[in-house]
Parts: structure tokens; C-alpha cells; sequence
């Protein structure tokens, strides 16, 4: 039953990388020197050196790699190597267990992030495609095997093909724009005016009132309603959209680290939409345009996995009487605690629910 899964607790991530730290300062400033070789030789068998090897399509592809560190806040912030070259092909290069991103392509063509979690001895293998061109307002996910999990201080490694994902959560314009072109006034925004929840659940009036933006998540829409915006929105095209699995949603947010959140291993209220955050204006009690809150950002820039909404993943959560359940993750702007906010929390819904706190983004793939 616990095959596949990595013994590491998400909240002593940061203990870690700071111990670390720590040791070595004090190695290199009070220790010996036959003390400090022996922290050295301890060093390397601890938390020993892993290799990278790389191969892009098409060759010649630039890219240049980024190490991944955690400040004294338990923020992740990363340092580019512009001493260290990315190995060529047949190449290995030796690298320091860790984070890092490769950054692969420029601008004005497209530009892949592959950020992966060197552990100790392991040998970590690149190899990637960068597709022609990344859809307007996407990323591209390439193939990993990120940590997935965490919630209960474990994690297990997968191994996820690559995607593309919405960079920010589906608006109520776009999904405005769905239900003009299937015959519903362009008007007709969910959750407004005349609709199930409202007539049956809430008193008269009380969403007509509330200030709404065209840029902030669509809320109150049904898994199946999903199923038909997905539907749409590939229709004539040369991708395939879904909602995203509960693992690629975690893929997508948070990189291949396990870290707690986008940003890193500690909550910051001030980084989201939350309840908690102490930055929101009067007309932002609930929902905020999206993107409203940059620093809730993750490895591959996807904004607003935190808060803002929470977002309907395509798993089942599986367990008792809730196994057809929608499982749903990320903050939302009612968000009450920090830890509910972590990428591992999940949630169930039923699946036919709708939520004023749930929205979604879609992922794509190529027609096959």
C-alpha cells in the first residue's frame, strides 16, 4: 500500500535546507580543518552530489539553469548558476541535491521551465520537446515525475506527461463568451440574476448587488457545466481540453519539489486572496480579478493557486460514501487557515454541487 512513497515531511523542508546552510557556515568558519574535511566527506555521503543529463529538440535549444533556495521567511527564491553551463549531449553534469529549474528556449519563441528535485545520488534526465508554439495565456508542463501528495507528511513520486495549462482561473468573461455561442444571452453571467442557487438558496437580490468583475473567476458552476465549456473551447481545435487530475493540478502549481505552496514552504496571507490577506479593498471581500495577487505565483507561473477560488480537478476522491465526489484543491477568498490553503489539502464535492468559492482552469493536449 505504500509503494511509490517518499518519506519526507513538507513542513521540515525548510528546517532542512536552513540546517544545511547553517552547517556549512559553521564548518568553514570555526571548525578545524581535519573537522571541517570530515563535515565535507559527511556532507557528500548526507546529502550527496546527483548528475544531469539533458537532450532538447530541436538541438542547439538554449538554456540555462536556476538553483532553487529558501530564504529566512521560508520563501523559495531562485538564484541563477551563470557559472554553470547545462551539459551537452552524452553529458553529466554533478549538482548538489536540491531544486532547480532549467530554462529552456527564448523569447520571442517559446520558453519551457522544467523545474525537478534532485535528490541524493540520483540521476536526473531531461529530455524534452519544446513544442512550437504555447497557446496565448498558458504554460507549457513538460513531462516529470514530480512529488505529488504531502498532506500527511509523505510524498510519492509520479510520472506525469506534459500539458498545457491556463495561467490563470477561467473568467467570468471568458465564460461569458461560452454561453453567448451556445445560445444563452451574452449578458447571462452564473450566479447572477435568475439562477438555481440564487432563487433557492440565498435571499433575492443579494448577488445583484455585489460588485462583480469580468476579469475575476467564474464560481457557481456544476463538474458538468465544466464538461461542456471544455467541450467548446475544443471544438476546431488542433488541442484537447480537460480539467486537469488532481496530480497534474499539483504539478502545475507547485513544480516538482513538494513544496507547501506556490511560493514555498510557509503561509503568507499577504501573498493571496484569502480571508486573511490584509491587502484586499472594500470591493474585494470576495473574489479579486485574476492575478490580482502576483506573488501567489508558482514555478511555471500559474497565478492564484492559493486563493481567489478554489478550482474542480478531473479526480474522484475515493473514499467512503464520498468515492464519486469531485475532489477540488487550492485556496479560496473564505480560506479561514493557512493550511487550507496548502497545494496537498483536498476537498470533496458532490457532483452535481456549485460553489460561490469554486471555479476551475483546463489544461490541453494535443489531439492524438
Amino acid at each position: 500500500e505504500d509503494a511509490g512513497f517518499v518519506e519526507v515531511r513538507a513542513p521540515d523542508e525548510h528546517r532542512l535546507r536552513v540546517a544545511h546552510r547553517l552547517l556549512d557556515q559553521l564548518a568553514e568558519q570555526t571548525l578545524a580543518p581535519e573537522l571541517a574535511e570530515r563535515h565535507a566527506a559527511l556532507a557528500r555521503a548526507v546529502g550527496g552530489a546527483g548528475t544531469l543529463e539533458l537532450e532538447l529538440t530541436p538541438a542547439g535549444t538554449p538554456a540555462r539553469l536556476v538553483r532553487v533556495e529558501s530564504d529566512a521567511e521560508g520563501i523559495l527564491v531562485e538564484r541563477p548558476l551563470d557559472e554553470v553551463s547545462p551539459p551537452g549531449p552524452g553529458e553529466r553534469l554533478a549538482l548538489a541535491r536540491g531544486s532547480y529549474v532549467l530554462v529552456c528556449g527564448e523569447a520571442p519563441g517559446p520558453v519551457v521551465r522544467v523545474p525537478f528535485l534532485l535528490e541524493r545520488n540520483e540521476q536526473e534526465r531531461v529530455r524534452l520537446a519544446l513544442p512550437p508554439r504555447i497557446p496565448h495565456g498558458m504554460a507549457y508542463v513538460p513531462a516529470g515525475t514530480p512529488l505529488i501528495g504531502g498532506a500527511d507528511g509523505r510524498f510519492r513520486k509520479l510520472s506525469l506527461e506534459g500539458f498545457f495549462v491556463d495561467l490563470h482561473e477561467v473568467t467570468l468573461a471568458e465564460w461569458r463568451e461560452f454561453l453567448a455561442a451556445n445560445g444563452a444571452p451574452a449578458a447571462a453571467i452564473p450566479y447572477v440574476g435568475r439562477t438555481p442557487m440564487l432563487d433557492a438558496q440565498l435571499e433575492p437580490g443579494w448577488f445583484r448587488d455585489y460588485p462583480l468583475q469580468l476579469e475575476g473567476p467564474v464560481f457557481g458552476v456544476t463538474p458538468a457545466a465544466v464538461e461542456a465549456y471544455c467541450a467548446w473551447r475544443s471544438a476546431g481545435s488542433e488541442l484537447s481540453f480537460s480539467l486537469p487530475s488532481e496530480a497534474e493540478w499539483e504539478y502545475a502549481i507547485r513544480g516538482a519539489d513538494g513544496r507547501s505552496y506556490p511560493w514555498g514552504d510557509r503561509f503568507d496571507p499577504a501573498r493571496c486572496n484569502t480571508e486573511l490577506a490584509p491587502s484586499k479593498r472594500p470591493d474585494e471581500s470576495w473574489w479579486a480579478a485574476v492575478g490580482r495577487f502576483p506573488a501567489d505565483r508558482g514555478p511555471f507561473g500559474l497565478l492564484d493557486g492559493a486563493g481567489n477560488v478554489a478550482e474542480y480537478t478531473s479526480s474522484r476522491y475515493g473514499r467512503g460514501g464520498a468515492r464519486d465526489s469531485v475532489v477540488i484543491k487550492g485556496g479560496a477568498f473564505s480560506t479561514k487557515q493557512g493550511e487550507l490553503a496548502a497545494v496537498s489539502f483536498r476537498q470533496a464535492v458532490g457532483p452535481d454541487s456549485y460553489s460561490p468559492s469554486v471555479g476551475f482552469r483546463v489544461i490541453a493536449r494535443p489531439r492524438r
